[in-house]
């Protein structure tokens, strides 16, 4: 996973692999979602908190490397 949400992509893929939705998957894409389930990374990068410069409340930042 590129963006770096394999945390995220693991509880997707659990999801999708529920018996009631593994039928409608395309088998090429199946076989990815089984790795994914199959080798869980949970890892998440971490969130970071910037303050507004005005009335400093936190929120979210963005950030791009």
């Amino acid at each position: 996973m590129e963006a770096g949400l394999k945390g995220t992509a693991y509880q997707w893929a659990l999801a999708l692999m529920a018996p009631e939705y593994r039928s409608n998957i395309a088998e090429e894409h199946r076989k990815k979602i089984e790795t994914i389930v199959r080798k869980p990374t949970k890892e998440e990068p971490e969130e970071r908190l910037t303050a507004c410069l005005f009335c400093r409340v936190f929120y979210y930042s963005l950030v791009i490397s």
